[in-house]
């Protein structure tokens, strides 16, 4: 786990090693039901990581699949508060 702090969004990213022969395709890694390793169908619906970039588009943050030396990341970039003041509900506190 990586956090990185690029301007106006703050990534943070998580990386595994790719199993030997494994080609996950960056452009497609973000659709529904997508998965690399069809095998896995009793494991994996390939939802998840479509579900990750459509909550971090509605948050106005970004999602992106890397691929460098054989280690495969999923950067995830929220978009700071940018000094908004957030107020607290305090109402519901005894």
């Amino acid at each position: 786990m990586r956090y990185e702090d690029c301007g106006e969004l703050a990534f943070i990213s998580f990386a595994n090693p790719l199993k030997p022969g494994a080609a996950p395709q960056l452009e497609q890694i973000f659709d529904r039901f997508y998965k690399e390793d069809s095998s896995r169908s009793l494991r994996s619906s390939g939802l998840g990581l479509s579900i990750v970039r459509s909550l971090m588009e509605k948050m106005e943050g970004r999602a992106e699949a890397v691929l460098v030396d054989g280690q495969f990341s999923i950067r995830v970039g929220f978009r700071k508060a940018g000094g908004r003041q957030v107020e607290e509900d305090n109402s519901r506190l005894p």
